[in-house]
């Protein structure tokens, strides 16, 4: 019976690392980057340091742009960035040297569109403007909207963190502001988190500890 219960815990244990994600997502909402990335470490991120200059560029933003601000591939693969309405978008030059995208219309959202289906996780920095924003965020995944947040006060909260971990493939996440304003982002990080090395080596070390407790007990007489 021992034998049995040690073969079924070494089975449970290696279909862990290969289950796919469940139909109905679980979400988990950050405000906080350091938490973020400790949730989901090892995740790409755009900060648009390539920008030659500020103005207006094109709409949808991706890896294959090409104007005076962008060339093709300085924009992260997997990642497409586009105004809702298709009114333009711009990139900004907001405090200190940091380059941010924005949608340049009132009254537009702000979507981005994750098309490589490898994103479970993403997060960004968005800059509210003085006046204070209440933002509605949509994350859609492969089996339509998965959940609703929001970010700001409406009362000049100013920048802040926003992420979301989810156990769906995450293809888009849609910003609106209740007020109509343009929406400012940067530092968007996203993918599939990366388990640290330690962590990997301390869950194979415990696998193959069991399997070898196991296949001991099992030829012992």
């Amino acid at each position: 019976m021992k034998k049995v219960c040690l073969f079924l815990m070494l089975l449970i244990g290696i279909s862990m690392l290969c289950i796919p994600p469940i139909a109905n997502a679980n979400l988990i909402f950050y405000n906080s980057r350091a938490a973020f990335n400790t949730a989901a470490p090892g995740l790409s991120v755009e900060d648009f340091a390539e920008a030659r200059s500020w103005g207006n560029v094109s709409d949808p933003l991706d890896k294959n742009t090409s104007d005076a601000i962008f060339l093709p591939g300085e924009i992260q693969d997997g990642l497409r960035i586009q105004s809702e309405l298709g009114l333009g978008l711009s990139i900004d030059y907001y405090i200190l040297g940091l380059k941010t995208v924005s949608n340049t219309a009132y009254g537009d959202g702000l979507s981005l569109i994750f098309y490589n289906n490898n994103v479970t996780a993403a997060g960004m920095q968005i800059y509210e403007w003085p006046i204070g924003q209440e933002i509605t965020i949509d994350i859609f995944g492969t089996s339509g909207l998965l959940g609703t947040a929001s970010f700001g006060s409406g009362w000049g909260a100013g920048s802040g963190f926003w992420g979301v971990t989810s156990t769906e493939l995450i293809t888009q996440i849609s910003l609106n502001d209740f007020w109509a304003y343009p929406i400012t982002v940067d530092d968007i990080a996203s993918g599939t988190p990366v388990p640290e090395p330690a962590t990997m080596l301390l869950l194979g070390s415990g696998l193959i500890g069991l399997a070898g407790y196991g296949r001991k007990k099992f030829f012992k007489k």
